[in-house]
């Protein structure tokens, strides 16, 4: 479901692999069906978020490091897609929508082993405004987690 809690998104997949299919159901339209979005099971989905009508999904179409696009759900058709985070050298890992910002995490293979997580921000739908530093992921301290043990 989208956080605005319009759209029930559905992902449906044949057999085994992560190729799939995208149904949506407008949760506004009680007496409505849900419809296909997007056919086919020839590539992955992974819906970032939403603003309205448009959902974003993270995708492997055209982009085997995988890239964002923007479909409308009013005209889903392929050629109305509007690219918000093209492909790199590296891989586009994990997308969030937060605050009307995208935040985006690369996977790269470095000089080290070590694999480098790298963020990016956009202020508007329509860009990636800079990949805005690198962190190595070893160093990074997380919190302690608590439990009723300790």
């Amino acid at each position: 479901m989208t956080e605005d809690g319009r759209y029930l998104v559905t992902t449906v997949g044949a057999g085994r692999g992560s190729k799939v299919q995208i149904m949506i159901k407008d949760l506004g339209e009680p007496y409505g069906m849900p419809r296909t979005i997007i056919s086919g099971f020839e590539n992955e989905y992974d819906l970032a978020g939403s603003d309205g009508t448009v959902l974003y999904f993270k995708t492997d179409v055209d982009a085997p490091r995988r890239r964002l696009v923007a479909i409308d759900v009013t005209k889903p058709e392929r050629a109305n897609w509007r690219e918000v985070i093209p492909q790199t050298p590296d891989a586009l890992g994990r997308v969030s929508y937060v605050g009307g910002n995208f935040v985006a995490q690369y996977l790269t293979m470095s000089s080290t082993p070590d694999v480098q997580l790298f963020y990016g921000r956009s202020d508007v739908p329509s860009r990636l405004l800079s990949l805005e530093s690198s962190v190595d992921a070893s160093k990074i301290e997380l919190p302690r987690v608590l439990s009723g043990i300790d």
